[in-house]
């Protein structure tokens, strides 16, 4: 089923349990009208640094899904272990943060094809 932008992050929104003021808290916008108008315009889109806060917050949540409905709402657990795996052999030290790092900048990259693909 085809959706907006702004109908899948009120569905993800819904899916975590928070209104649009905690969402905009979790998240740490100083400019909370940049949400409130993706609510109220089915059209209008957010911008990449609000998208990022977003990811980076919820690591797990599927970039291609919230901007291009593309795939499910979240990370599929076995695709997150594989590239885990891959970045952290057994017997190597784990960095959360780092493992993050690497996530976002993937889901960034495609956000990047995305976009150019979708002008």
């Amino acid at each position: 089923m085809e959706s907006t932008f702004s109908q899948r992050l009120k569905v993800f929104m819904d899916e975590i349990g928070l209104n649009a003021v905690d969402f905009i808290r979790e998240i740490g916008l100083t400019n909370p009208e940049k949400v409130y108008r993706v609510m109220r315009d089915p059209s209008a889109k957010l911008g990449f640094d609000t998208i990022e806060s977003i990811l980076k917050r919820w690591p797990r949540l599927n970039a291609n899904w919230l901007i291009a409905n593309n795939g499910q709402m979240y990370l599929e657990e076995k695709e997150e272990n594989n590239f885990q795996q891959a970045q952290n052999p057994p017997g190597r030290f784990q960095e959360p943060e780092i493992t993050t790092f690497v996530n976002h900048k993937n889901q960034i990259e495609k956000i990047e094809i995305i976009i150019r693909l979708n002008p």
